[in-house]
């Protein structure tokens, strides 16, 4: 059976050095990937960042980041997007996100379908899309061209 575990990023260096011995415990087990969440509108966007390149660089195990299209600007995807593929993170799980309290701009995508698009017409072609279904979008993304793989997680 394949698994996966779901962290969120560390604030802090106790935290860091936590999360570093309880991924250290759980590579024991050979789980297909660790994945770190976002936050709502990304809010833990860099602590994501530097938990996944650590993941990359020091377990042993892929890292997959949480990727979320609410409150994302096309830009922004698209730089954080060459980071992972510099460091050879070939895994995203993307979703809609949730909007924060107070936030009326929800960034230059509504659904992840309108992302993956973006996503489908760059030259990045090497990650595979986990997709997770929520009660606006619970239809397959449509894609104008094939990214490595889409699937639901279950």
């Amino acid at each position: 059976m394949k698994t996966s575990f779901e962290f969120f990023p560390p604030r802090t260096d106790k935290g860091k050095q936590t999360l570093a011995q309880v991924r250290q415990e759980l590579s024991a087990i050979n789980p297909e990937y660790f994945s770190v969440t976002f936050g709502a509108g990304g809010s833990t966007q860099d602590a994501t960042l530097e938990t996944v390149l650590d993941i990359q660089a020091n377990d042993g195990v892929s890292a997959a980041p949480h990727l979320s299209c609410i409150g994302s600007e096309k830009a922004k995807i698209i730089e954080l997007l060459d980071q992972y593929k510099a460091a050879d993170i070939n895994r995203l799980v993307t979703l809609r996100g949730d909007i924060p309290s107070g936030v009326r701009d929800i960034g230059d995508f509504v659904m992840p379908t309108n992302w993956l698009n973006l996503l489908s017409l760059s030259t990045i072609t090497i990650f595979t899309l986990k997709w997770l279904p929520t009660q606006k979008c619970t239809h397959k993304p449509k894609i104008s061209k094939p990214i490595l793989s889409t699937s639901p997680i279950k």
